[in-house]
């Protein structure tokens, strides 16, 4: 707003003030695997997210931007008065002010700790996904993560002019950023106006990425022969922060390539059948009459929200009696606190198989992460001749895509099977106690019908003094019924534990097309009454997720954040398998599981 003192303007002519740029906008709704599309180049594939999805199983295209301040520090602001200023350091101050309504001096000086400001918008968004890696880092005065962040900034410019020249349209009708997964690229294109403009999907749908990449060649092509970038290439207004990073050189060779190997498949020339419509049903009837299978990652993560398809199919397998042994080339993180609630509920399904000797699971020590897209997916053993599965696109961890297309079949050579022996003989397996370190300590089975022991439960709690309660439950503000019941669990937390002092709710808005739906801010009004009318002494927090982003948000856990009489701090954390309402509810059988994290 303008402040107060200024409420008259100033002559434009003798104020100019140059304004610090936000940063770059960043892809929050990132597609799923399944989401992508071949186009016609092999190496390449693509993804729309629409701004208001057609599909209300569809995320939308979501991004945000952050300001950082001039010093890049944030913004101290008042709570009183909502000043604002750039900050100088990363520290609260002491300072007078002025209001910016009235002009009087606020009679507060206590200026908080820095924020950055930040805001999300939605909009039509196209992800290009390149299967074909980047090039080692040459020897070089910048580091590989520089020379990399180089790299992928010129190539994501590079297509963003070429799409508006293709279009016909201002170049800042357009966006672009970039994602990146060890050597592999996604380039970002998305309308700049919230909303969408309707450019990412005539991209997607009326134009070849074949035509995209030679125009990106013909942008590169400097008509002024420059040596990294200039305006008549890549440079202009909305990039210039990143004029010292573009250099079209290595980029225009790396298209050049790419489109001299728009036909011709790589893995088929050397005698590989790609697997089209491959599925985890079709892997097993390949599968058949095996009893070893291996697979290799880069790592294992169980993101949330994501299906648990592959899980299942890990489960099925070992259960029809074949043995697993996974190899990632990263380390298998199994202690709890830094899980995930589908990591750990992937460990309570997968344990007792490493118990018995059934699955193995390791790390690759010192793995080069270059020669990961040079390795099989999944294979049934180091020997010449036996099949394999190998993708274009490796990097997805387990979990998350067992499959990632394109999918190709092929016979193992000598040299792949002597790597592939060189492998297994080098992986470190986490032994089953290892495994145990991310199982719950304690877990309760109620059935339908049987009354909840909730002082069991939650005997943990008997005297301790809770510094924060975290719930995380998406549903636990969907009525009053829900409402009554998260209270009802609280009021029982309350009786054991010697006192409370926050609490903080991740609960999701409803589907508007529910019958029962309620306004973001009219759950928040609801449970901050609930909370405040009930437990008085308790400062809580209430955050209230969009619907849009809830396939994301399947968290179902409780975190204590506890105290105990000898003055230990430990967080006890529940998973409810159905929720607080299938808790406190006895309507329906549910699962708790508790983990200590010290």
């Amino acid at each position: 707003m303008t402040p107060y003192e200024d409420r008259h303007g100033k002559y434009p002519g003798m104020n100019r003030r140059r304004q610090r740029r936000a940063d770059e906008a960043r892809l929050i709704t990132i597609p799923r695997e399944d989401m992508f599309r071949d186009s016609d180049h092999v190496a390449v594939r693509t993804a729309l997210l629409r701004a208001q999805p057609t599909d209300e199983d569809q995320q939308p295209g979501r991004l945000f931007i952050v300001n950082r301040g001039v010093y890049g520090f944030g913004y101290h602001i008042c709570p009183l008065c909502n000043h604002a200023e750039p900050a100088l350091k990363p520290q609260a101050i002491k300072k007078k002010h002025t209001e910016p309504l009235t002009g009087k001096t606020c009679r507060n000086e206590q200026l908080i700790w820095p924020q950055d400001l930040a805001h999300s918008f939605e909009t039509d968004v196209l992800t290009i996904r390149f299967t074909k890696p980047i090039a080692q880092a040459p020897a070089d005065t910048r580091s590989p993560r520089q020379v990399m962040e180089s790299f992928t900034r010129t190539l994501s410019e590079a297509l963003r002019f070429a799409v508006t020249d293709l279009l016909q349209i201002q170049a800042s009708e357009i966006r672009a950023t970039f994602l990146r997964n060890n050597r592999f690229a996604d380039a970002v294109l998305y309308d700049s106006c919230a909303g969408g403009a309707g450019y990412a999907v005539q991209l997607h749908q009326d134009i070849s990425m074949l035509t995209v990449l030679k125009q990106a060649v013909a942008r590169l092509t400097c008509p002024r022969s420059c040596s990294s970038a200039c305006s008549a290439c890549l440079c202009d207004y909305s990039n210039q922060l990143s004029w010292d990073q573009f250099d079209r050189f290595p980029v225009l060779k790396w298209f050049e390539e790419l489109i001299d190997n728009a036909k011709p498949d790589v893995f088929v020339n050397a005698g590989a059948v790609k697997w089209t419509n491959a599925s985890l049903n079709g892997l097993s009837e390949r599968l058949s009459g095996t009893t070893q299978i291996f697979l290799f990652g880069i790592s294992l993560d169980a993101i949330e929200g994501e299906d648990e398809t592959t899980r299942e199919w890990l489960v099925h397998t070992l259960n029809d009696g074949k043995r697993l042994s996974i190899h990632l080339a990263r380390p298998f993180e199994v202690v709890p606190g830094r899980l995930g609630s589908g990591m750990r509920q992937t460990l309570r399904h997968l344990y007792p198989y490493v118990r018995d000797g059934r699955l193995r699971i390791g790390h690759i020590p010192d793995f080069d992460e270059s020669e990961v897209n040079t390795l099989p997916r999944i294979f049934i053993e180091a020997v010449p001749e036996t099949p394999a599965w190998f993708s274009e696109r490796p990097t997805p961890p387990l979990l998350q895509d067992l499959l990632p297309e394109p999918i190709y079949q092929h016979s193992l050579s000598h040299d792949m099977a002597t790597k592939l022996t060189e492998m297994i003989s080098k992986t470190v397996y986490c032994s089953p106690d290892r495994i145990r370190g991310g199982i719950p300590v304690q877990q309760w089975e109620i059935p339908e019908g049987n009354a909840r022991n909730l002082n069991d439960i939650f005997s943990v709690l008997q005297g301790a003094y809770i510094d924060q309660i975290v719930i995380r439950d998406p549903d636990c503000g969907a009525g009053d019924l829900q409402i009554s019941r998260l209270v009802q669990l609280i009021q029982t937390v309350s009786a054991l534990a010697d006192d409370i002092k926050g609490m903080t709710i991740h609960c999701r808005e409803q589907n508007f097309r529910d019958s029962g739906y309620m306004a973001p801010y009219k759950i928040k009004e609801l449970l901050n009454s609930a909370i405040s009318n009930n437990f008085p002494s308790i400062k809580s927090v209430i955050h209230v997720h969009n619907d849009k982003t809830g396939r994301i948000f399947h968290d179902r856990t409780l975190d204590f954040q506890a105290i105990d009489s000898d003055g230990c701090s430990v967080t006890h954390q529940y998973d409810l398998s159905g929720g607080i309402d299938f808790l406190m509810g006895n309507h329906t059988s549910t699962e708790v599981y508790r983990y200590e994290i010290v």
